[in-house]
């Protein structure tokens, strides 16, 4: 049973995360890793390649950052929260789609 919980949280652990290669800034507030927050400052003044680099780093290493943060109790929570913020950012996006459609259609 041991190995198995302990599979699942490699398996976790190596997933990709979206909530943070697509908010990286917020993601990390809510994560409570702050210099996440500097990465993307310094990130914005570069070329959109370099961003695009580092969104892509932020998806890889999310999951680990996140957990080793400390914000929470137990691996399931960390696991739901983090499904959480991908599904909360998605959202978003569509919220601001759809109000840049709405915007472009009455301009």
């Amino acid at each position: 049973m041991n190995s198995v919980y302990n599979e699942n949280i490699y398996n976790e652990l190596n997933n990709w995360n979206f909530g943070a290669m697509l908010c990286p800034f917020l993601w990390g507030l809510g994560n409570k890793i702050d210099w996440t927050i500097t990465a993307v400052a310094l990130i914005s003044l570069c070329n959109p390649l370099t961003a695009l680099l580092v969104c892509i780093w932020f998806g890889m290493n999310g999951n680990k950052w996140a957990l080793e943060s400390g914000c929470y109790k137990d691996f399931d929570s960390f696991s739901k929260q983090q499904k959480r913020w991908t599904a909360g950012i998605l959202v978003l996006y569509c919220i601001l789609y759809l109000v840049f459609a709405v915007v472009y259609v009455v301009m």
